[in-house]
């Protein structure tokens, strides 16, 4: 961290939080999953609803999901490598 004037420091959250490069990974990597998620749900023209049906979850956790809310990275791999079936 850079200080800088009346006491400011200049710096990445990296140093901030304190982060490790294995935690920015998964940040990133979660991000990623996150992003993808929601462009291959709307490359198949599926409603947060359907794909929550077909992934037998809420819609909520969809939205969830594709915000890259915290939860259980497994939740968010199948879905975002369009592992999901449907009728569409």
């Amino acid at each position: 961290m850079k200080k800088l004037n009346q006491g400011w420091v200049e710096g990445s959250v990296k140093d901030f939080l304190s982060l490790s490069d294995a935690d920015i990974e998964y940040i990133e990597t979660r991000r990623a999953l996150s992003r993808q998620l929601r462009i291959e749900r709307i490359r198949k023209h599926l409603t947060q609803t359907d794909l929550a049906a077909a992934l037998k979850t809420s819609q909520s956790r969809v939205a969830k999901m594709e915000k890259g809310d915290p939860m259980s990275p497994g939740t968010l791999k199948p879905a975002s490598y369009g592992q999901f079936k449907t009728s569409h």
